[in-house]
């Protein structure tokens, strides 16, 4: 749990970026424990991406992609359209595991 809270708030001051008091953040629950974060300056953090078909299949672009632990609820990065140019450019991937 201290691994996954830590991914999460790792995330969110990603997200967040400095000095961003008066403008939007954006936060999205894809169902289990996905969420998909976006920073009033528009970089997008995507935190434990499932392709859970009860919760829809959700596709989406990310700057940053971050894995709690490692089970397939938390680990489908194929969501992530853009996955293979982040691939390409060492992405930010961050496994807390």
């Amino acid at each position: 749990m201290l691994r996954y809270l830590t991914a999460l708030l790792l995330g969110l001051a990603l997200a967040a970026g400095a000095g961003a008091a008066d403008k939007k953040l954006t936060i999205r629950w894809h169902g289990q424990s996905f969420f998909e974060i976006t920073s009033s300056k528009g970089t997008r953090v995507v935190i434990d991406p499932h392709a859970i078909p009860a919760f829809g299949r959700t596709a989406m672009n990310a700057d940053v992609v971050i894995c709690s632990h490692h089970h397939t609820d938390h680990t489908q990065i194929t969501v992530v359209q853009n996955i293979k140019k982040l691939q390409d450019q060492k992405m930010k991937l961050i496994r807390s595991c």
